[in-house]
């Protein structure tokens, strides 16, 4: 490549103090040395770009657009294009790629011997056994109990309301402290909260766990093809963004309701007590389309918990930070 880049211009060179031929006069002479002169750098910035991807750095065309209220900083650490899909990977690799382009995460000795490595980028982690089923029990007879299950409410930037409630059928509640503490399932809250900040080791400055969301599926019942994310154009006037998703499963379903992930090729089904963790957005706030998902339609009744992991920034000069915005 170097010797190539070294002949055009030496013919750039030569163009340019005149070579005599009979089949260029002064005028195409010009415009062959434009020609080749554009030709060199591109040549040069394809030499840049190769090296920078061979020390593991993303080319500068994966750059993420400086939109006013990005956290610009150590931007070649952040986004990874939507074809870069890798399923086998080693667990300890991955966390650490993680906690570079998502969000920290450390979890605990024993969770991490039983941590499956479904997908390896993006991340997307099985936890076997992470409830009991008498804890998951306890959590569907409260939010039963709770008579405040409705259906699932969903939204989507720019998206009509009607529009966006006919992608998600399903029943919910939001177990708020008060409403589980009235039911009996406070400390199923408390340990849930736990099991992703604490035994998982998810967090980040600014970072809070949202109220976990219970959901039953009935039959035919479905949550359409989405992501966990907040569009980037949202993101941009709230300067909050969702990082992380925790789900358990609450019981077996045999027929249907898999949550699928269709750029990853992956489906997971439904097994009582089983948690389910993945990292919805990069760093700088941008969502990651990779791990858009679906809940595929409920042929069994299918329950389950999930709450996110979101950071709220606040603006300092340069981009966006992590942190509270007092």
């Amino acid at each position: 490549l170097g010797s190539t880049i070294h002949a055009l211009r030496a013919f750039a060179m030569a163009m340019k103090h005149g070579v005599p031929h009979a089949r260029f006069g002064a005028g195409k002479r010009s415009s062959l040395l434009t020609l080749v002169s554009c030709l060199v750098f591109l040549m040069q910035v394809w030499c840049v770009d190769f090296l920078l991807d061979f020390v593991g750095v993303p080319a500068t065309r994966h750059r993420p657009p400086a939109h006013e209220g990005v956290w610009r900083s150590a931007w070649w650490h952040q986004r990874q294009p939507l074809d870069h899909i890798r399923k086998e990977g080693v667990l300890e690799e991955t966390l650490a790629r993680v906690t570079r382009h998502h969000v920290a995460v450390d979890p605990s000795p024993d969770i991490k011997e039983q941590l499956v490595l479904l997908h390896a980028d993006p991340a997307v982690l099985l936890i076997p056994g992470l409830w009991s089923q008498q804890a998951c029990d306890k959590l569907i007879s409260a939010a039963l109990c709770s008579g405040a299950m409705r259906q699932s409410s969903c939204s989507g930037y720019g998206i009509e309301t009607s529009e966006a409630q006919a992608a998600r059928t399903s029943d919910s509640v939001v177990m708020k402290p008060d409403l589980a503490g009235r039911f009996g399932a406070e400390g199923l809250v408390r340990k849930l909260v736990r099991d992703l900040t604490g035994v998982l080791g998810v967090g980040a400055p600014g970072g809070s766990a949202e109220y976990p969301q219970v959901v039953r599926y009935e039959r035919g019942q479905r949550f359409d093809l989405h992501e966990d994310a907040f569009a980037w154009e949202q993101v941009k006037q709230d300067n909050y963004q969702r990082h992380a998703t925790l789900l358990v499963y609450l019981n077996d379903v045999d027929r249907g309701g898999v949550t699928r992930f269709p750029n990853l090729h992956l489906e997971i089904k439904p097994r009582c007590g089983q948690g389910l963790l993945f990292f919805p957005a990069f760093r700088d706030g941008y969502p990651d389309e990779r791990t858009m998902h679906s809940a595929e339609p409920a042929l069994d009744e299918k329950w389950i918990v999930w709450l996110g992991q979101s950071i709220r920034y606040h603006k300092q000069p340069g981009g966006l930070n992590g942190g509270h915005s007092g």
